[in-house]
């Protein structure tokens, strides 16, 4: 099993268990935005976003979300790289 797929079954079983809170596998995580050039009116800028493994956030309206907790998910071989990387 792959581990984007061993990701979207966790997801799912998080989803049934936590009441309140929405658990997705995938979905992309904005972490800076770069800011091209200001403008009179306009600012140009670029989003830099990252897929995660499982987000879990909460849903407040169709157009609101928070993230709450990130899993980083690893099958099979962790290294010390990951942990740094990740904590």
């Amino acid at each position: 099993m792959k581990e984007t797929e061993w990701a979207k079954l966790m997801a799912e079983k998080l989803g049934r268990e936590l009441s309140g809170f929405n658990v997705e596998a995938g979905k992309n995580l904005i972490y800076a935005n770069e800011i091209v050039e200001y403008g009179e009116n306009e600012t140009c800028y670029h989003e830099m976003a990252y897929e995660t493994d499982i987000l879990i956030y909460e849903k407040n309206n169709n157009k609101i979300w928070k993230p709450r907790v990130v899993i980083e998910t690893k099958l099979e071989s962790a290294t010390t790289h990951d942990s740094i990387t990740y904590s």
